[in-house]
Formats: C-alpha cells, structure tokens, sequence
C-alpha cells in the first residue's frame, strides 16, 4: 500500500467517479483503475462499487475511507513541517504529560533551574490519567508521569499494551486520605485514620472516577454508597483541593510521603495512610514502545527517581 493509492481513493470518494478523480490527480483513467485495483488485491477486499452511475462504497469501503482520511491529515500534517523556519539547533525541547502532584510540579521547575542558561523549551500537559495516556499516545508528550491504584493494575497494563505504550515503575506508596483544615479530621494525631471515621462524609473525587474502571474504588475501600452517600465529582485538580480545603469532605490519593519530607504540601490540606489497606498506588512513566529518550527526558526520570529512593 502507497500513500498515493490512499489519496486516490480518498479522490475517487469524494468525486464519486473514477473519471472525475483521475482529472483531478492528472492521471489517465486506466491508470487510476489499475492502481486501485492493485490496492484492492492487496487488502484482498473491494473498497469501490462500479456502475454506469460512477462508484460508490462497499461496507469495507467505508471502513478504509474513514481510517485513510486519518491516516491521509497527519501525512499532510509532516509534509507542511518542511516549511516551517528551521529550528534553533541548539534548542532542547521537553514535551510532558504529568499528573498534578505537587511534587511532580517541583521536578519541573528542578530541570527549569537546571538549564536556566541555555535554550530551554517545556511543554507541560495535566489531566487525568486517561488524557495522560493519550498524549503519550498521539505524540504530543514524549513522557507521561501517572500513577495507577493496584486494584486496576493488570486492566491498565492491557490498556497500555494496546495502544503499544510502555509503563516502567519508579515507586509505590500505600493509598492515603486527604482531608481539608474544615473537617474535624484535619486535627487527628498520627499518620493513620480508619475507614469508620469517614462514614457520611462526602466523597470527592476527579471526574475520572465518576464512571469507568476507578469508579469502583471507593467500593473496593469499604467507602461505597452505604459508607459515603454523597459524592463531588471535578474536572480540575485545584477546583478539587479548593472543595477539600472549605468542607469536612475528604478524598483518596497515593501520596508520596518521602517526597513531602522536603517539599511543603499542598496548604491547608493533610493525609492520613488508610488503616487495614492492602492496595498501594504505583507511580511510574510511560513512553510509545520503541521510543527513545530525549537526554532531557532521561534526566528528568533522573530527578523523578530521587524521590523514592
């Protein structure tokens, strides 16, 4: 299969003729055909219906042209790459999709304080772990930072497969409950809480895990409907602490405490480790099989590592 053969279908599909499509390509009309039809050979299914009337698409046909109209903008995409005004080569560019942990925030502006002196460009993505994953997998980010709870461990490793990503651990931390400075529980001595205090306390919670795979993580905890009927799901990570901060509400997270011996944590928020947990969070990177590295992207992973050492 040739890239062109793919713009000749796409051609043929939209003039809904071979005649039409072959004038618009500067192609003889035979050509055109023996060139689809190689194509077809090849994928060993008819994309085209021919009739007196021009052509129209089979079922396997429609398939192709969706994929093709794809594959046909990011082709077109690299080639205009070409015209863009040269790079300045001694540039290093960092492209990132990272989880909003504080600590993550800090390993950032370590590599910034780094290479202050030279020509330094970061791009930094946040989201959920969803969107985390997405960037990674359309090229957008070169690393992503993520953690995922172990209950769903081995569903993300399937997840990741498919989409021919890899996932490398840097550390594990046991899970953890976040309360604001309103909840009585901000003021509990020691660095445990129970599950049995959190019983008609609100739930709040990212929107991932509104509906799909986390969603059933308050359930797994012992926190479900009949412990913590009431529930606030947010799209921002801040919007969230902000809920925490103003209300008796609590949530769950994996924190990194080593991390948080030498950087302050988030103001006015706390966390007590979960008592009688089994299950950890597992923070690691994640990268496109076969990827290499950027040397930032190394020593990245390289500040990232020294907290959990």
């Amino acid at each position: 299969m040739k890239i062109e053969q793919i713009r000749q279908v796409l051609a043929i599909n939209r003039c809904g003729s071979i005649n039409k499509a072959a004038e618009e390509l500067f192609l003889s009309q035979p050509n055109l055909s023996i060139s689809v039809k190689n194509l077809e050979d090849e994928l060993g299914y008819r994309i085209f219906i021919r009739s007196s009337h021009g052509v129209r698409l089979t079922h396997h046909g429609k398939i192709f042209v969706q994929s093709a109209s794809v594959v046909m903008d990011q082709f077109d995409s690299l080639a205009r790459l070409k015209r863009l005004p040269k790079e300045n080569e001694d540039e290093q560019e960092l492209s990132l999709a990272i989880m909003p942990y504080r600590y993550l925030s800090h390993a950032v502006v370590s590599l910034y304080e780094a290479h202050r002196n030279s020509n330094l460009k970061l791009n930094l993505h946040s989201g959920s772990r969803d969107e985390i994953i997405e960037s990674v997998f359309s090229g957008e980010s070169e690393l992503g930072i993520l953690s995922i709870y172990s209950p769903f461990y081995d569903l993300m490793m399937v997840q990741l497969a498919e989409k021919n990503i890899n996932f490398m651990q840097i550390g594990e931390v046991p899970l953890s409950i976040i309360v604001g400075e309103t909840s009585p529980l901000y003021h509990l001595e020691g660095p445990t809480i129970h599950r049995e205090l959190l019983k008609n306390k609100c739930f709040v919670a990212l929107e991932e895990m509104e509906c799909g795979t986390l969603s059933s993580l308050p359930e797994i905890l012992g926190l479900g409907e009949s412990c913590c009927p009431q529930k606030i799901y947010s799209s921002s990570w801040s919007l969230m602490m902000d809920v925490l901060r103003q209300t008796d509400s609590f949530s769950i997270v994996g924190t990194n405490r080593k991390a948080y011996e030498t950087i302050p944590y988030y103001h006015g928020l706390k966390t007590f480790q979960l008592e009688e947990c089994i299950y950890t969070s597992k923070m690691g990177w994640i990268c496109r099989d076969g990827f290499m590295l950027s040397a930032l992207g190394v020593e990245f992973l390289n500040l990232l590592y020294q907290y959990f050492d």
